[in-house]
């Protein structure tokens, strides 16, 4: 396992940069009060660069005043904030469990719009928001030593276990002319069970997040949502 100074070396100039108070109750779910949604943060609304003066008063030895660009990806939301509170429809869907969960894709070249994180009564979730035709598949597995795709470098987390997921028919964000959300990492404040989602990028149409828990490993589920199209994966935190 690298250690932190390593990681950020490692992703230098790659990680999403600072929080941000969130309002996310555009885009979320239909039905606003079908869940007890107590948190809400998303990778789209935590890019907010915040700059400080350097420590010398702000000019270097040529005059030019300087700034220090900081990274905080933590934020918070209001407790009313509502984040897709939609349940799968029915069967396997429904069920919690710790064994791998994979789905093939059946398109290409979708983009990644959003990746949001909150905490709903009894479990924590995940949303990934993608753009595009067709329909993005996923592998979704408990992992002891994760690595990242295509260079197999180690992936550090604050968490107890990693669960990792891949989501499949991706393509490059500045192919696609949006916005790259396959990076960076989020810290949500009120979830009882994820401390990060982190992106790592993307490798021959796979893009990947690690989801780091805290405790022991707990049972989850994945499921889609349309209109737009969503990838939720629900981790439990009920007793």
């Amino acid at each position: 396992m690298t250690s932190p100074s390593t990681r950020r070396l490692l992703r230098a100039g790659l990680a999403l940069p600072a929080a941000a108070l969130l309002t996310l109750a555009a885009g979320c779910g239909a039905d606003d009060g079908a869940q007890d949604v107590r948190s809400a943060v998303s990778f789209r609304d935590a890019r907010t660069t915040s700059e400080t003066p350097a420590a010398d008063g702000g000019a270097d030895d040529a005059g030019t005043t300087t700034t220090t660009s900081t990274t905080t990806a933590t934020a918070t939301a209001a407790a009313t904030t509502t984040l897709d509170p939609e349940e799968p429809g029915s069967g396997e869907d429904r069920e919690f469990g710790l064994s791998t969960r994979a789905e093939r894709a059946d398109g290409y070249d979708l983009g990644i719009a959003d990746v949001r994180i909150g905490a709903h009564e009894d479990y924590d979730r995940v949303v990934v928001e993608l753009t595009g035709d067709g329909d993005a598949g996923w592998d979704v597995r408990y992992e002891d030593s994760p690595a990242q795709p295509g260079s197999g470098l180690p992936v550090s987390h604050p968490g107890d276990q990693a669960l990792v997921l891949d989501v499949t028919g991706t393509g490059y964000p500045f192919e696609l002319g949006i916005e790259d959300l396959t990076v960076g990492e989020v810290h949500p404040r009120s979830t009882a069970a994820i401390v990060e989602v982190a992106g790592y990028g993307m490798f021959e149409g796979q893009t990947q997040y690690v989801i780091s828990l805290k405790g022991e490993k707990r049972p989850f589920r994945v499921f889609r949502l349309s209109s737009p199209q969503r990838i939720v994966i629900d981790v439990e935190t009920a007793d």
